[in-house]
């Protein structure tokens, strides 16, 4: 008996959900964790678990894996160091000073960042969705921003919200690379 088009629907809606879903756990987890666990220590721990559930689909895919290396070896290293050591070091280090709220908001400026190294960087002009999708992040962020400026009126550590802004520049960088590359 075949599926019902909304049950589908619906799929495709949690499947499309699950991803903005675990970057938002992530960073409550970092923020929640962040007087027991240091930034670095728990960038690992996150990868040390990443590594053993995808360890399956990096031996079945291990051929691709290794042409990709063999082929772009910087590039590879590159992109590995920005996302992986680089941006979640930052992230987790800017939530050991901000709230998770501040964290996600200033994460949401990555998109306008996006545009505005590929436009520098690749000369690319920006498409009406992608201007209408930069000006709802920067509303959002900023409504999330205004919410937390009593959080950061009894907290005037400037520190937390620069490593994140950071980590949303070094996450636009690493982006744009990956598409280029």
């Amino acid at each position: 008996m075949p599926k019902s088009p909304r049950l589908n629907s619906v799929g495709v809606f949690l499947v499309a959900a699950l991803g903005p879903l675990m970057w938002a756990g992530n960073f409550v987890v970092a923020r929640a964790l962040h007087e027991a666990i240091e930034p670095f220590q728990l960038n690992y721990l996150r990868w040390v678990v990443a590594g053993i559930v995808l360890l399956p689909f990096t031996v079945r895919n291990w051929p691709q894996i290794a042409a990709a290396w063999a082929s772009h070896p910087l590039q590879m290293l590159a992109l590995g160091f920005l996302s992986v050591t680089l941006f979640n070091w930052l992230v987790y280090s800017g939530l050991h000073h901000s709230p998770a709220s501040t964290g996600g908001a200033i994460f949401a400026l990555s998109a306008l960042l996006i545009l505005f190294i590929s436009q520098v960087w690749h000369g690319r002009r920006l498409q009406a969705c992608e201007i209408l999708g930069a000006v709802i992040a920067f509303s959002g962020a900023t409504l999330m921003v205004w919410q937390d400026v009593k959080w950061a009126i009894v907290d005037t550590s400037i520190w937390g919200p620069s490593l994140l802004l950071a980590g949303s520049f070094i996450w636009a960088i690493y982006t744009v690379c990956l598409r280029r590359w």
